[in-house]
């Protein structure tokens, strides 16, 4: 049952209410709470989109700890705020949510990652991979000035599709298409 509420009336049958929110459910889509069977799958997709929508290879070399910095935080400490969205049962994304609260943990899982990523730059892990080790050193030098400012005690989001689901970038890759 969608819902005996008056603002649920003319959503399909199967869809899906938490809470007294819509999380969706057409033509084989829909949003879910996280589950931790889907961590693998998350952490894929997060390297997978995550340099403007593409890869992350073409400027950092370390799949497991851009996933460890980039969506690790949100899974071991706002799980709560996880929903992943699925196509026929297949998990194609996620929308991982903060309270205003989480930054202090955001640094200190962020910092562990760039520490381990440090240290592999200085031990030449990145020596075949040369913008991994330029990564490194934009994260420590000016990842946080350049980072979109928000409000202090702001919740916020990251959210990634993978790339057949999500819409297009409405020419934002085009000045990095030709690079």
């Amino acid at each position: 049952m969608a819902g005996s509420h008056p603002a649920y009336a003319d959503m399909p049958e199967d869809s899906i209410i938490t809470n007294g929110f819509w999380l969706g459910k057409s033509a084989g889509f829909s949003i879910r709470p996280y589950r931790n069977a889907d961590r693998a799958k998350i952490r894929h997709i997060c390297c997978e989109t995550g340099f403007l929508g593409n890869p992350i290879d073409a400027i950092f070399c370390d799949r497991e700890l851009f996933a460890d910095l980039m969506v690790n935080p949100y899974l071991d400490y706002a799980e709560d705020w996880a929903y992943v969205a699925t196509h026929n049962g297949r998990v194609v994304g996620y929308l991982l949510g903060a309270p205003p609260s989480f930054d202090r943990y955001l640094v200190y899982a962020g910092s562990a990652a760039t520490l381990r990523m440090l240290l592999k730059s200085v031990s030449g892990a990145y020596a075949h991979h040369p913008r991994s080790s330029q990564f490194v050193e934009w994260l420590l030098t000016h990842s946080f000035r350049e980072r979109p400012r928000r409000p202090r005690q702001a919740a916020h989001m990251h959210l990634s599709l993978t790339g057949n689901m999500a819409p297009p970038m409405c020419g934002v890759m085009a000045p990095f298409q030709s690079a």
